[in-house]
């Protein structure tokens, strides 16, 4: 973990914004899909199979998550940096979307039936900040992917031999 642990240092200002901002987009997935079928049935009397096949569709159609991180990564790093980057988007949304979506509903509104309120504020504030970090992000993304040829380019004239390939 010595060199993975080192080029991330180096590489901290994106890999933070990254994971960051990931994590926050990923808040919002968790919270909506956690929220989202107990908003139909509160809100507008939804049966749950309804809300199955609406909602099945609606995320089956969502996206990948990005790959930014892999690209910036020498080969023999990624596996390292993915997991770190899992942990952290898993911590963050899984652990924080859910929960902070019902202590709003619960503590704020003090109303079960408030739940789309909540969702509508988790989803703008951790989109709104996800949106910042990520930006903020842009061009240190540029530097470390200059950072990666070079990295590159010194373990080639280091070890030619790895160079290859």
């Amino acid at each position: 973990m010595g060199d993975v642990g080192a080029y991330l240092r180096d590489n901290r200002g994106t890999f933070v914004c990254l994971n960051l901002g990931v994590a926050l987009v990923t808040l919002n997935g968790y919270a909506t899909s956690f929220w989202v079928p107990s908003m139909f049935i509160r809100r507008y009397g939804w049966l749950p199979g309804e809300i199955g096949m609406v909602f099945g569709l609606i995320v089956g159609v969502a996206g990948v998550a990005p790959a930014a991180i892999q690209r910036m990564m020498p080969n023999t790093m990624r596996a390292q940096a993915t997991a770190v980057y899992l942990f952290v988007i898993n911590l963050i949304g899984m652990g924080l979307g859910p929960t902070v979506v019902a202590a709003l509903t619960e503590d704020a509104f003090r109303d079960k039936q408030a739940v789309h309120y909540s969702l509508a504020i988790v989803g703008g504030v951790s989109q709104a900040a996800a949106g910042v970090l990520l930006l903020a992000g842009l061009k240190r993304y540029r530097q470390s992917l200059e950072y990666l040829k070079d990295w590159n380019d010194d373990i080639k004239t280091a070890d030619p031999a790895r160079g290859r390939g």
